[in-house]
């Protein structure tokens, strides 16, 4: 039986917390209220909610520029991107149109272009530059719903909602890097990698079940998972790879905070 992981703190947001991400310097969490149609900021040191921001309606991911200054924020149903002003805490007149339903969103670390994920079996790219789509990735054989890009950039972890895999993208190419997919959890959410590159976690959340935070060795790609209690979705670790910020989703108002050693242990539980 996977080990539940007790979380260390929960941190009531807006309705349906779906993405987050953390700031570069680790101070403060951004998390997208789905149905509140707003971006909750946490103060990671107190993991107290100090800010609200309105946003266009149904945001589902975001994602923070490298030089922590923009945070990036998709919309569902406009099929839109939004970008926030970090240093103000207010949304810029800036939307980037999506195709399909945008999803999960993460940005390269050299800030040069964010990764959208939107239900289709393809990756949307961003220009953040001009802040416009240039294109998409190759064929992916998996509808992609939630993402991660490694470290040094040069791979982008595609995570699909019903077929219980992550599929390893290569940036530079854009296609899938040939051989097997991950095999995680059904019902996959979202996804992050440790700072130092060597592990990627995914979640995946099944209604009624506990939630499932997968790992899998980015060089081995064999995953195992732990439970936390009540859903896991959007999925973030602080720069220090000490924690994870998870949102719950669903009907929920929260966000759990736990700490990333049991999830690493998993890999060498019997």
């Amino acid at each position: 039986m996977p080990q539940t992981v007790t979380a260390l703190a929960t941190i009531r947001v807006g309705k349906r917390p779906h993405g987050v991400a953390i700031t570069p310097d680790g101070r403060h969490a951004y998390v997208a209220n789905f149905d509140s149609d707003s971006v909750s900021v946490i103060d990671t040191a107190t993991n107290r909610v100090t800010s609200m921001i309105t946003v266009e309606r149904s945001p589902w991911g975001v994602a923070i520029t490298p030089d922590g200054m923009k945070a990036y924020v998709t919309h569902h149903g406009p099929k839109l991107a939004s970008i926030i002003d970090i240093s103000t805490n207010t949304v810029t007149g800036t939307t980037i149109s999506l195709p399909d339903l945008p999803a999960g969103v993460k940005i390269t670390p050299d800030g040069r272009h964010a990764y959208v994920a939107d239900f289709r079996q393809e990756l949307v790219l961003i220009d953040t530059a001009t802040n416009t789509v240039t294109g998409t990735t190759e064929p992916l054989n998996s509808s992609a719903v939630g993402l991660a890009i490694s470290p040094d950039g040069r791979h982008a972890y595609s995570v699909g909602e019903a077929n219980c895999e992550v599929v390893v993208v290569d940036t530079k190419t854009k296609a899938p890097v040939e051989g097997h997919p991950v095999i995680v959890g059904c019902a996959g959410f979202d996804a992050a990698v440790t700072p130092d590159g060597r592990h990627a976690f995914v979640t995946s959340s099944v209604l009624g079940e506990p939630g499932e935070v997968w790992v899998f060795d980015t060089t081995v790609k064999k995953a195992r998972h732990v439970l936390v209690d009540g859903p896991a979705c959007g999925v973030a670790i602080t720069p220090d790879g000490h924690h994870a910020y998870i949102t719950q989703g669903r009907e929920t108002e929260s966000v759990i905070v736990i700490p990333t050693s049991p999830v690493l242990s998993a890999l060498t539980t019997p």
